[in-house]
């Protein structure tokens, strides 16, 4: 289970700086009533630190309709070396739960995952994440 292996989140804005209602610990609290929603601007990511090197076998978003990514990089940020992609996933501009495919023998993370959300549906770029989830495997 991906949330219980993550020791970290962060994250590129919050709505309004408003933690309360939708910072990023929304994205780990498996509450499907709460959520992250990002401020506005191009480029909006969610990074994720494992509590121990794992290969990412599956993920999952869950979006607001009409605040939803439509393209989104996933990259394994070593902690001593240059990005790995491990996926460049376009998306529905959907509130279903939405599963992402990973590249092919995509190499363990070390570290860190970044989702980077490139183009969204909302034209101010904001992203408004329900649910996260995913498989890993330790290493």
């Amino acid at each position: 289970d991906l949330l219980t292996a993550i020791a970290a989140v962060r994250v590129s804005s919050v709505l309004n700086r408003n933690n309360s209602e939708f910072g990023k610990r929304h994205l780990t609290d498996r509450n499907p009533e709460t959520c992250w929603n990002s401020d506005q601007g191009a480029g909006q990511w969610i990074e994720l630190a494992l509590a121990r090197p794992s290969r990412l076998l599956s993920l999952q978003l869950q979006f607001q309709g009409g605040f939803s990514a439509t393209r989104c990089l996933v990259a394994a940020l070593p902690g001593d070396g240059e990005p790995q992609l491990l996926a460049d996933a376009r998306l529905s501009d959907s509130s279903q739960l939405q599963s992402l495919n990973l590249a092919p023998g995509a190499p363990p993370v070390r570290d860190r995952i970044r989702l980077t959300f490139l183009e969204t549906a909302d034209p101010f770029g904001r992203v408004t994440v329900y649910q996260l989830g995913g498989t890993v495997l330790p290493c």
